[in-house]
């Protein structure tokens, strides 16, 4: 019977060299049901979460310089996946409590708040600025002042954040459990044996989300009620969390499962699109006024026209996963772990 307390385990459950701190999930010989010595989940989550910290910690210098918003992206995006090892793994590890997936999570949220100026600014200096008569630039030269504004002090948070708040007691936190995990009796369990039972709850709950049930058949997007928008806007991030969760376990499938993969980021692309506008919309009414689109009618046309192109392309794939086959598809390519050849 499993002892069915926590225990420490070695810094290096997987075998090999102690130490290796560059090694991840992919870099290792996976495991076949058949193979007589599978790798632990224990050992697999212990991967994913150094992988992901580490990757975290190489960007940390660069953001803090500010002076590449890709850094930023990086770490953003470093934490996200940590976030989700941690959540994936929830039942074979046990995580210090400075180190919890919601203190994690709440870096993550600090460091977004910056990148979606970044993202948005990003917008308008490459899609919009040459694009806009003269008489409709300085409106969009007010909007990038104001976004400035905000980023400074976006910014400031971040710094703080990194430096003297949250992050240097969750990476202490981190660096010592992965010294030295604790783990649960779940973690005993050959990885590729139980991906399955990982996965298919998450990815039920997103099949099941009522986002798929909105009616869209010759309706646009601007025909949608708030509380439409709210349940299909809901759908992407449960499709960002759904996402983020399988790509723990891409070493443990082959290429149909990494194109359901794609299929996924194409639905939380579009969507995000669509949020996206919304969201540089509903800052435009806050900068310029509710008669911005009377006082640049060129910006509002070209705003309408990418909305559509997004809402075409979301009608597109509404339809390829409302298939009658597509569900069963879904759960007979998760229902099949295998050795990546």
């Amino acid at each position: 019977m499993v002892n069915k307390r926590s225990r420490e385990r070695s810094a290096n459950p997987a075998g090999g060299p102690a130490g290796d701190r560059d090694r991840v999930a992919g870099d290792q010989p996976l495991d076949s049901p058949a193979d007589p010595n599978p790798r632990s989940l224990g050992a697999t989550a212990q991967a994913a979460i150094e992988k992901h910290w580490a990757k975290a910690g190489r960007h940390e210098a660069a953001v803090l310089k500010d002076q590449d918003p890709e850094e930023l992206h990086q770490m953003r995006v470093a934490l996200r996946r940590l976030r989700s090892a941690m959540v994936g793994f929830a039942s074979a590890i046990e995580l210090p409590k400075r180190a919890s997936e919601r203190a994690v999570g709440q870096v993550a949220r600090i460091l977004g708040e910056l990148r979606d100026l970044d993202v948005m600014d990003e917008t308008l200096r490459d899609r919009y600025l040459q694009n806009l008569p003269p008489e409709e630039q300085p409106l969009l030269q007010t909007v990038r002042e104001e976004l400035a504004g905000q980023r400074q002090k976006a910014f400031s948070r971040v710094s703080k954040t990194l430096q003297k708040r949250e992050w240097p007691a969750i990476n202490t936190a981190l660096g010592r459990w992965i010294a030295q995990p604790r783990l649960r009796p779940a973690a005993d369990w050959p990885a590729v044996v139980v991906v399955p039972d990982l996965l298919l709850p998450i990815l039920s709950h997103w099949l099941m989300h009522p986002g798929w049930l909105v009616q869209t058949e010759g309706r646009s997007v601007t025909d949608l009620s708030l509380l439409e928008w709210a349940v299909i806007h809901d759908l992407r991030k449960v499709a960002k969390r759904v996402r983020y969760q399988m790509a723990l376990f891409t070493d443990f499938y082959g290429s149909e499962y990494e194109r359901l993969l794609d299929a996924i980021g194409d639905i939380q692309t579009v969507l995000g699109d669509l949020q996206d506008i919304a969201v540089l919309e509903n800052f435009l009414v806050k900068t310029i006024g509710i008669q911005w689109a009377t006082d640049a009618p060129v910006w509002a046309g070209l705003l309408e026209q990418q909305r559509d192109r997004a809402w075409e392309n979301w009608l597109k794939l509404q339809e390829q996963f409302d298939r009658p086959n597509q569900r069963e598809r879904i759960r007979d390519v998760v229902n099949r772990p295998h050795l990546n050849s």
